[in-house]
């Protein structure tokens, strides 16, 4: 049985060094290529994994916003208040986000008719009585948002100003505003965000600002 020396394995693997070495230009621009090609692909795979994590499973592809109140009420006449009611809308998302459609709805809490008050204490069916999650307070009037061309970058916010005008015996209101989701609203189905506002004009603050509602 023919025996290996050490000699020989050395000999051996200079042969194949010498070989790597003496690789002609065709070969070692096949083995670039080769390596390009599995690095190309290796992107690929790696690109589409954190396009899921981030866009499809955290939702990154969806807009966020958060809707603000911003509200100030000033005398105008012995029977009359001038109600001006700020909408603010923000981007907290990190996508661009197109504004839909949207409105701003003024309520009157107080005074409160009995009709109103019988309506949030109780309402009777056949089998049960229940109290209603929200109040449903007349209503003093509703603004829509200008149509026209808007959206936000991620970062930013947009002010939209409405003035209602009341009487002077109006003393505390319910705002309530609602805006699209247009990039999740599909036919009948519709989804936005939605904020609302208690204000009191009894009091001497004439300045308030809500707490924001954030919606996804």
């Amino acid at each position: 049985m023919a025996r290996v020396t050490h000699s020989d394995q050395e000999d051996k693997l200079a042969a194949t060094v010498l070989e790597v070495r003496w690789l002609t230009l065709e070969q070692w621009a096949l083995v670039f290529e080769l390596a390009e090609n599995a690095i190309m692909a290796l992107a690929i795979v790696v690109g589409g994994i954190w396009t899921y994590l981030l866009f499809i499973k955290h939702r990154e592809r969806y807009p966020r916003a958060t809707i603000e109140h911003i509200v100030q009420h000033r005398c105008l006449t012995d029977s009359h208040t001038l109600l001006r009611i700020e909408m603010r809308v923000s981007n907290t998302g990190k996508v661009l986000m197109p504004l839909a459609q949207g409105f701003v709805r003024a309520h009157t809490i107080l005074p409160c008719d009995n009709q109103t008050l019988e309506s949030l204490v109780c309402r009777k069916d056949e089998t049960e009585c229940y109290n209603p999650p929200e109040g449903v307070w007349p209503l003093i009037g509703q603004a829509n948002i200008p149509e026209g061309p808007h959206e936000l970058e991620p970062g930013e916010s947009e002010n939209f100003p409405f003035d209602f005008v009341i009487g002077r015996e109006v003393q505390c209101i319910c705002i309530y505003s609602y805006l699209s989701n247009r990039k999740k609203s599909k036919g009948k189905h519709e989804i936005g965000w939605s904020t609302s506002t208690i204000h009191d004009l009894a009091t001497n603050n004439t300045n308030e600002e809500s707490h924001p509602r954030r919606k996804e």
